[in-house]
């Protein structure tokens, strides 16, 4: 079964300050490091969302926008959605959120951590999710969380949290590069 793989670049960054997708890391940039982790796993890999490869069609409208753009433009059955701000997501983490789509029934598969969190935004979604990410977006609704449960979502419970860390200012992407440099 194919699997396509897309990181969301579309957010306006306003608590970082600047875009941060183009975060420097390692000899690259943050969204290097993402686009890798999730080409582990699967291929193509494109970005959507904002200015990505996969441009949103109602900016300004947030992930919902952005997922709707890329189950548009995917020819694959599963996509794995991933936000560019998670650099310490693991491809295990991706693979076993994709092998629990493609044996289970959902069309969308959203990881949940022990603290009763949901993570949309490091999940994988059936192409038959189009229609309900286009409905939301028609009827103005924002809130991601509303989507997928609209989707009827399937949880995958994930025993840690640190893989769903994101970066938002400038202090947690400080304290990332001193982990990151520690090791």
């Amino acid at each position: 079964m194919r699997c396509a793989g897309f990181v969301l670049t579309g957010g306006s960054s306003s608590r970082m300050g600047r875009d941060k997708a183009q975060l420097p890391l390692g000899r690259g940039v943050l969204l290097d490091h993402v686009i890798q982790i999730l080409q582990q796993v699967t291929s193509p890999v494109r970005t959507a969302g904002g200015s990505g490869e996969i441009p949103d069609q109602t900016p300004g409208f947030g992930p919902v926008e952005g997922i709707r753009a890329a189950l548009a433009a995917s020819d694959s059955d599963w996509n794995l959605i991933l936000a560019c701000d998670l650099p310490s997501v693991t491809p295990e983490l991706l693979s076993a959120i994709l092998d629990h789509g493609i044996r289970s029934e959902a069309i969308c598969v959203v990881p949940r951590t022990p603290d009763g969190r949901e993570h949309p935004l490091c999940a994988a979604y059936h192409r038959k999710a189009l229609p309900i990410f286009t409905k939301a977006v028609a009827d103005g609704i924002h809130k991601l969380q509303v989507v997928t449960h609209l989707a009827g979502v399937s949880l995958l419970d994930w025993p840690d949290t640190a893989p769903f860390q994101n970066l938002n200012t400038p202090a947690e992407w400080s304290a990332y590069l001193e982990t990151v440099n520690a090791t």
